[in-house]
């Protein structure tokens, strides 16, 4: 979490210089900065947190009887596919960059303030095929994003010939102002340099009557000395269809229709909430059953950063993943009460869930 501020202070620090731009408070246009950048970098995190909680939550589509249960630990995988691997680094339409005037340099009559600030167009200064950043999975190394040194010191030449200052005496600062652009050198976010999402989760399933079943899921995990904690809470309900469809037994496979939710909250620094509801479809013989389904799911994700020193608030934006259909085909192989199963998730990310675990009517 430590690392997450600093990073979240580095645009603030980088484009503290952004000045109002179309009527925007300065606090406004730090908040855009950031939120946006934000948004970019943790994006696929919601996608592919999202594919992986939404995992593993069936493996067969046929319910428990009355008080039959299981207890499985599932694990999902989830690829996070290139492109979400970085993304366009947001500027502001408007940079404000400060140029100090040295003592010995007379300033234009009525001019008494040696600190100019200048501002200069945000997508002429940061040409957009430079500002590419790496997302909370991409490149463990910052991208560095140059300022346009022509442009600025045109833009920049042309403010102080209107502000009065003569052509020989802004050639005399061309020194300063080449210092002053230097230092509009953004370097954006590290990632962790891992295109994959591992998520481990035991849940419960219960028998319960009129041919339903109720999923329990979750754990928590002390985060180390701080006192925080990451938790994961879930519950879902399945219901079989077969005894409202006219079907053959032993012939027509098991459907069944389900929905589960399962949240999360790290520290109360990122909670995530993610659902799924699903068509289910299994088949059994000894030992084996295939499963599958079609699912509709969403997710999301609340941030809110505080300043640790002062309480204050930094950051707060909540942010859809990209989750909507998907389609998942699986195997089981059940030997006596112990149950292994497989299945493979294709959506907007892909993932493979494995789970393990014991099973009883």
């Amino acid at each position: 979490m430590k690392n997450y501020i600093t990073w979240l202070m580095i645009p603030i620090m980088a484009v503290s210089l952004a000045t109002p731009a179309g009527g925007q408070s300065i606090e406004e246009t730090l908040e855009d900065l950031v939120s946006t950048n934000a948004k970019g970098y943790l994006g696929p995190f919601s996608t592919a947190f999202g594919t992986s909680m939404n995992s593993g939550t069936y493996h067969t589509a046929r319910p428990h009887k009355i008080l039959g249960f299981d207890v499985t630990i599932n694990l999902a995988m989830t690829t996070v596919p290139e492109a979400a691997l970085t993304y366009d680094f947001y500027i502001p339409d408007e940079v404000n960059m400060p140029l100090e005037i040295p003592e010995e340099i007379p300033l234009p009559a009525g001019m008494t303030d040696r600190l100019i600030n200048i501002p200069l167009s945000g997508a002429s200064l940061y040409p957009a095929e430079d500002r590419v950043s790496a997302t909370i999975f991409g490149a463990n190394e910052s991208y560095v994003i140059e300022p346009s040194e022509t442009y600025a010191s045109s833009a920049v030449e042309t403010k102080l010939l209107d502000l009065g200052f003569e052509s020989a005496v802004v050639s005399q600062l061309s020194s300063e102002i080449g210092s002053s652009v230097s230092q509009l050198t953004l370097y954006t976010p590290k990632g962790i340099d891992f295109s994959f999402l591992p998520i481990p989760m035991p849940q419960f399933s219960l028998g319960l009557p009129l041919n339903t079943e109720l999923t329990l899921r979750g754990f928590t995990l002390p985060l180390g000395d701080s006192g925080e904690d990451l938790s994961f809470s879930g519950y879902g309900l399945k219901i079989g269809l077969n005894q409202f469809i006219p079907t053959i037994p032993l012939v027509f496979p098991a459907v069944s229709v389900g929905y589960y939710a399962t949240n999360m909250d790290l520290a109360g620094f990122i909670t995530a909430q993610n659902s799924i509801i699903n068509l289910q479809v299994s088949k059994s013989v000894p030992v084996l059953t295939l499963y599958g389904g079609f699912g509709l799911e969403s997710s999301s994700i609340d941030v809110k950063v505080d300043n640790p020193d002062t309480g204050e608030n930094i950051l707060d934006f909540s942010l859809d993943g990209d989750n909507s259909f998907r389609t998942t085909v699986g195997l089981r192989i059940k030997l006596l009460l112990l149950s292994i199963n497989v299945d493979y998730n294709m959506g907007e990310y892909s993932a493979i869930n494995a789970g393990v675990g014991l099973t009883l009517r």
